[in-house]
């Protein structure tokens, strides 16, 4: 299973003895109503990790909360659009008010154009940066809540491949 090797900070560990570390902590999954974040926010959840899924669309989320507490998995969810500094802070805030402090961050969220890049207008540009880099950005800062004042914390920024890819 592909999400048990990207949780295993340790390759001679089997992710079951590193997840039982897990247990207790809080989650912040960007991108998680599918594919990757989802599949990492699951593995999260089936380790006692208490998880809040993150994601633009609010239907999708929805959905995968509900499936995951069908497994007694303790999981929440928060629409927010990450490409916009107040809409990543406010989901921030749910989390804080919902878990407390989160001690594993999981950039997940990240999208392509749509379109040809010469086709692509300032706005276009202003949300693809704004979700695949600044997103980034703000989720390290020092005033960032979900991790302020934690000793110790995990961090995994990642994205697809896919998104490089166009059709011909």
């Amino acid at each position: 299973m592909v999400y048990r090797t990207i949780l295993r900070l340790n390759p001679d560990q089997s992710a079951e003895v590193h997840f039982k570390d897990l247990a207790g902590k809080t989650a912040f999954v960007t991108g998680a109503a599918s594919g990757i974040g989802l599949r990492i926010a699951a593995a999260l959840a089936q380790a006692g990790v208490k998880v809040m899924l993150c994601n633009i669309e609010e239907t999708a989320p929805t959905k995968a909360v509900a499936d995951l507490k069908l497994t007694n998995a303790d999981v929440d969810g928060v629409k927010a659009d990450v490409s916009l500094k107040g809409g990543l802070q406010a989901a921030a805030d749910v989390t804080v008010a919902r878990y407390g402090k989160a001690h594993i961050l999981v950039n997940n969220a990240g999208i392509g154009g749509g379109s040809s890049y010469r086709r692509w207008t300032d706005a276009s540009w202003n949300v693809t940066i704004g979700v695949n880099l600044m997103s980034q950005v703000w989720m390290l800062s020092d005033d960032w809540s979900p991790l302020r004042a934690l000793p110790r914390s995990s961090v995994l920024h990642e994205m697809s491949i896919m998104l490089l890819l166009r059709p011909p």
